[in-house]
């Protein structure tokens, strides 16, 4: 006797995971004393493998400029990564924070060091 079963096939569907939102950081870069870094580079170093919003984000190295004003271009970032920031100036490397990525749509580059990162 072939009878149906009660229940339909049932198939495994991976639940695929949304694109991490992202921070646009944007705004002046000060060095420790208020004066602007013109003409910089801000480098953000992820330095291993992060997972947000359930994916697997490879360590990168990125870097934006700044322009005569002192404003860094703006670059975006995925909210909640932990990231470690080097600012350049005139030939001058200054030593590295650890900052995280905030769980907004856009930040001043000021308030990553008020997160708590």
């Amino acid at each position: 006797m072939n009878e149906e079963s009660p229940f339909p096939e049932m198939q495994a569907v991976p639940t695929p995971y949304a694109a991490p939102p992202m921070c646009q950081i944007s705004g002046p870069v000060a060095r420790a004393d208020g004066t602007l870094t013109i003409y910089g580079v801000v480098t953000f170093n992820s330095r291993s493998v992060q997972v947000v919003n359930g994916q697997a984000i490879q360590p990168f190295l990125v870097s934006s400029s700044t322009d005569i004003n002192g404003d860094l271009q703006a670059i975006n970032l995925a909210q909640g990564l932990l990231l470690q920031v080097k600012v350049s100036d005139g030939g001058v490397t200054y030593p590295p924070s650890t900052v995280m990525i905030p769980a907004t749509a856009t930040a001043n580059f000021s308030q990553l060091f008020t997160w708590g990162g």
